[in-house]
């Protein structure tokens, strides 16, 4: 009924435009039954419930949470009358929690129902658009909320362990083993299982089995050889990544691996190195994705063909991620700092935590570039003789409330490392450019004590620290056919079981979407300040890191009482608007 009377759950997807002035996502007119909002200049979520029984007939519910603008959110509103409670929920995340004093249950006087305004006639009109508007005759629990929120894509047989093969070596094409359940083989004579009953295993020969007792492998053929299944429960719009584990036959050629989805290549050609002995698997997570479709092919391919080359797979995911921050450091013209300040261009920042000022550690005010000819737009900061570290981090740990299953993160960033300097001579090619993640501090150094650190020095050379023990030191260029000068596309995949100093974290490295580096922290990560540094020791003036593009995402939203406000700024359309929520392509 859209008039209840007891306990009510209104629900609805909302991409805000602008919170210039308050906006109805539904409401009873005349605030005959229920109402609900988000208020002017705040964008905070408001909602009213008619007793009846008052002066005015009616209580109201500040959250103290406002709707992000620019993106689609998931909002739901809960009236319990068990507990006598109103909740408000963000992104399926309990936000707000509000007492009814005076409330015993809802009466409708009999207005009629209005979406995207106060009434037919248009009053205090949603700006932007709205999907899936709902509502419940009960109050839904925070569990049940949080699951229809995610609406989670689901792997089918994700590590490989509903099937017993037989047969030796292990193929699907093997008498008596059959398909892998709920995965398709391009080469059946060519996949399979390891290892069967009785433990024979002749393709996973080496390390640990990261899920249960069984992994799939995909062997090389004439032609290219995957395993593929259509995984269903994506909501169009929302953001996800792949993550999985992998590993290759010892002692033969790597395979070459790619993984799509949908048809999209979310992980490009990478060679799998055996990890040896007991070793853990390599962990690897995709680009970050949006989708059109609720139903999308997950494909792992084998491209090697001709070699026996061999990857093994298990533990395969697909995660929703939200963005926490980002900062394109877009201004109207040069600014000395790169802190918000009425020089931001609209979008500048954005994500959960949009609005956080920086941590600065460096000789000159970090500048963010505007108008400047040789890279409008982009963060500079400045290195000399007598500060040569310099560094930028968003004053945040990024630890969230880690669930069982553990907290996936991703790090995007563009940089030019030690692009251009002020002084006489030349530019030296060993001064570098970093990030460093999973920190205790803001200004970490790259090889600090805690955290993992990875620079990128201007002559294409890399190292990546794990603490303070040297993980890799390499050459992208020689490695991997990278090319050397102007911006590198970073990205960082790294999975954390717990912000407990002991868990070790996995990490996955990638520049230009080449992964060059899979691992396994020694020890546990205790924070997350994420850190943006450089290096130069110039004899005179200064030398310049450029960095743009900023983004940091994970798979679950801030805690509430992190949350901090922020307003993209688009305009989007005046009024409201039905529209599907739409793909958002990557930059």
């Amino acid at each position: 009924s859209l008039s209840p009377t007891g306990s009510i759950t209104l629900w609805a997807w909302v991409n805000v435009a602008s919170v210039a002035t308050t906006g109805n996502i539904l409401a009873k007119e005349s605030n005959s039954a229920y109402r609900w909002r988000y208020n002017s200049g705040s964008g905070e979520l408001w909602a009213l419930l008619n007793d009846g029984a008052d002066s005015p007939p009616h209580e109201t519910f500040y959250s103290g949470v406002g709707v992000p603008t620019g993106v689609w959110h998931h909002t739901a509103l809960t009236a319990d009358f068990g507990d006598s409670k109103v909740r408000f929920y963000l992104d399926g995340a309990l936000v707000s929690t509000k007492d009814m004093t005076q409330t015993a249950s809802i009466q409708d006087t009999g207005g009629p129902l209005t979406i995207g305004a106060y009434s037919g006639s248009g009053g205090e009109a949603f700006n932007g658009n709205l999907d899936e508007v709902a509502i419940f005759n009960q109050a839904l629990s925070e569990s049940q909320i949080a699951q229809l929120a995610a609406a989670k894509p689901m792997v089918l047989n994700p590590s490989f362990e509903q099937d017993t093969f037989t047969t030796y070596p292990g193929y699907i094409s093997g008498a008596g083993n059959g398909p892998i359940s709920g995965w398709t083989a391009s080469q059946p004579g060519h996949a399979g299982i390891n290892p069967i009953s009785g433990g024979s295993s002749p393709f996973a020969d080496n390390g640990t089995i990261p899920d249960g007792s069984q992994v799939a492998f995909i062997q090389r053929d004439a032609n290219t050889s995957s395993l593929s299944q259509t995984v269903i429960g994506f909501r169009p719009g929302q953001s996800y990544i792949v993550t999985y584990r992998e590993n290759s036959r010892g002692a033969t050629s790597a395979p070459d691996v790619s993984v799509s989805l949908g048809g999209q290549t979310v992980v490009d050609h990478h060679n799998v190195a055996a990890v040896g002995g007991s070793n853990p698997y390599h962990y690897v997570g995709s680009a970050v994705f949006n989708t059109s479709s609720a139903a999308n092919e997950l494909m792992f391919t084998n491209h090697n063909t001709t070699a026996d080359a061999t990857v093994l797979l298990d533990d395969v995911g697909i995660h929703r991620v939200f963005l926490h921050f980002s900062d394109n450091f877009s201004v109207q013209s040069q600014s000395q700092t790169i802190n918000p300040s009425a020089n931001d261009q609209p979008g500048r920042r954005g994500g959960f935590l949009g609005g956080l000022p920086y941590v600065e550690n460096g000789p000159l005010p970090q500048q963010t570039q505007g108008d400047h000819p040789s890279d409008p737009g982009a963060l500079f900061i400045a290195s000399n003789l007598s500060h040569p570290y310099v560094s930028v981090s968003p004053d945040h740990s990024f630890t969230n409330s880690v669930g069982p299953d553990g907290e996936h993160y991703v790090i995007e960033y563009r940089v030019n490392p030690a692009n251009h300097f002020t002084g006489t001579g030349t530019l030296n090619d060993n001064w570098w450019s970093s990030v460093v993640f999973g920190s205790t501090s803001p200004t970490s150094y790259v090889n600090t004590s805690d955290g993992v650190g990875f620079l990128i020095r201007r002559n294409g050379r890399y190292r990546i620290f794990d603490r303070t023990a040297e993980e890799a030191d390499g050459d992208l260029a020689g490695e991997f056919g990278i090319a050397t000068g102007g911006y590198y596309d970073v990205r960082i995949n790294y999975f954390v079981p717990g912000f407990d100093g002991a868990s070790p974290a996995s990490v996955a490295i990638f520049v230009d979407d080449i992964l060059i580096r899979s691992f396994q922290t020694d020890s546990g990560l205790s924070g997350n300040f994420i850190t943006l540094a450089g290096y130069g020791n110039p004899s005179n003036g200064y030398v310049y890191h450029h960095f743009d593009d900023f983004n940091i995402y994970a798979t679950t939203i801030p805690e509430p009482g992190t949350v901090v406000l922020f307003s993209l700024g688009g305009v989007g359309l005046v009024g409201c608007g039905w529209r599907r929520r739409k793909r958002r392509e990557r930059s």
